[in-house]
């Protein structure tokens, strides 16, 4: 079946779900050489279940929810509680955001402009040229943006899947440094992870679902996709582009407003997904191991009750070795944050420079053409010293070098493999309700699979389920 036909088929389904009475004529009309009517009957009646969108591209799938609300629009439908339109949404994978964004373009536009004298059903079956145009524009504009859409939830990942080689070998070198565990214990007991996270705390506004919650939702997404049910507190303050973890036992994550208003909706879950990934694979301890090096030798000296003794300029440079190395990690948790290679790299884009005007014409393939240059440095041996000279006192890796490394573990296809098995096991579930002696047990249990919550969990570490 062509791509075309695919779409044609899709819709006709998804319409003769939600057909009104008066129009059934009409549509029957309409797709009977096309389609098998008593199928499509059935679908209307709930015997058989609505069809999965695994074949369409986001375009088409925004295309076909933006169709079938706006035909419910012309009947004053409930949007938010309608539950035909629901199925809808579900079946398409489109988010809540998604009800909000279609619901205002139609209410701008008018449902009774738009008919212009014309039967509903004609309308979105047959649009004439100029709402055609109109349907197009929002299809377009919607769909860079990967807000609308329902990523996957990764059940059950594990650092161990997405660690970068890397990350592992400099992790297991930093750990076998002398004296290493008596800093962790020292650092430990002088409490400076209330240190690092006053300023944060006291100067800062912090995100919640109350305050800026859109980007609060972008933080439950995250921590959703990565299978991460403890949700860390997200805090937001002044600078350009930036954000980071701070912290051990209770880690939060901070943005910069240049972040959050330079970069796009899948950019931003990229971002945050990184910062996550950082704390998913508890990098936290190391990274206010490095904070507090810095703190004691700049601000206490000798005054750090010992602290100053244990740190040699070996063991800080170990340290920054692996800070480097667990960027890369991070950087494949961000990419399954967002679910979006093309985001992930314009992130990297954005963050080595690039002026906001110029923002439309990035260039992805100059861009990581730029990184396999900088490999070519290492044939050299005086440019390869030169480069590592450069970069041992660095806490991150540079830009290009991180994007060449993520873009190879896209190739490799180990990414897309982890998103497919969650996805195919998403496909092959079948939701079985819960008796109902569990389901009454005061929300601790997940009524879709029945997995025992913890307190702090925001939703069902086995199947996705929302709390």
């Amino acid at each position: 079946m062509s791509e075309s036909a695919s779409t044609d088929r899709h819709f006709a389904f998804l319409l003769a779900y939600i057909l009104e009475e008066r129009d059934k004529s009409t549509f029957a009309s309409a797709t009977g050489d096309k389609f098998d009517i008593q199928e499509l009957i059935q679908v209307q009646d709930r015997q058989i279940p609505l069809p999965k969108p695994e074949c369409l591209s986001p375009a088409q799938i925004f295309l076909l929810g933006f169709l079938t609300h706006l035909y419910a629009a012309f009947y004053s439908k409930d949007f938010i509680h309608d539950p035909k339109l629901k199925d809808i949404r579900a079946s398409l994978r489109l988010s809540e955001d998604f009800v909000t964004y279609a619901f205002t373009r139609i209410r701008m536009a008018s449902p009774n402009s738009l008919l212009k004298g014309r039967q509903p059903i004609e309308c979105v079956m047959d649009p004439d040229a100029s709402t055609a145009r109109w349907i197009l524009d929002i299809v377009y504009s919607a769909t860079r943006d990967g807000l609308f859409f329902e990523k996957e939830s990764l059940i059950n990942l594990e650092p161990a899947e997405y660690e970068h080689p890397s990350d592992k070998l400099a992790l297991d070198a930093l750990q076998s440094t002398t004296g290493l565990d008596i800093m962790v214990n020292k650092i430990m007991e002088l409490g400076f992870e209330y240190y690092l996270k006053l300023p944060y705390i006291c100067s800062n506004i912090r995100v919640s679902p109350g305050n800026f919650p859109s980007i609060h939702r972008a933080l439950i997404t995250v921590c959703k996709n990565l299978n991460m049910p403890i949700i860390p507190e997200l805090y937001m303050k002044t600078g350009f582009i930036d954000a980071g973890t701070i912290g051990l036992e209770n880690p939060l994550v901070f943005l910069t407003i240049g972040t959050i208003a330079l970069f796009d909706y899948d950019e931003l879950l990229f971002v945050i997904g990184h910062e996550v990934g950082h704390i998913k694979s508890k990098h936290n301890i190391y990274f206010t191991m490095d904070k507090a090096i810095d703190f004691g030798g700049d601000a206490l000296g000798n005054l750090t009750l010992g602290l100053s003794q244990l740190i040699s300029k070996g063991t800080l440079l170990a340290i920054r070795s692996w800070m480097r190395k667990s960027e890369l990690t991070a950087d494949r948790a961000g990419l399954l944050a967002c679910q979006n290679p093309d985001a992930a790299i314009k992130v990297m884009m954005k963050m080595a420079g690039v002026p906001v005007k110029f923002y439309n014409a990035l260039n992805k393939d100059e861009f990581l053409k730029q990184a396999k240059d900088l490999e070519g440095l290492d044939i050299d041996v005086s440019s390869k010293i030169a480069k590592t000279l450069v970069i041992m006192d660095r806490a991150h890796p540079w830009l290009i070098y991180r994007a060449a490394e993520l873009q190879k573990w896209i190739e490799s296809g180990d990414y897309q493999r982890i998103i497919d098995q969650r996805k195919n096991a998403r496909i092959n579930t079948v939701d079985t309700p819960m008796p109902e002696r569990q389901i009454a047990l005061d929300n601790r249990f997940c009524t879709k699979c029945g997995t025992a919550f913890r307190d702090e969990h925001k939703f069902c570490t086995t199947c996705g389920a929302l709390r």
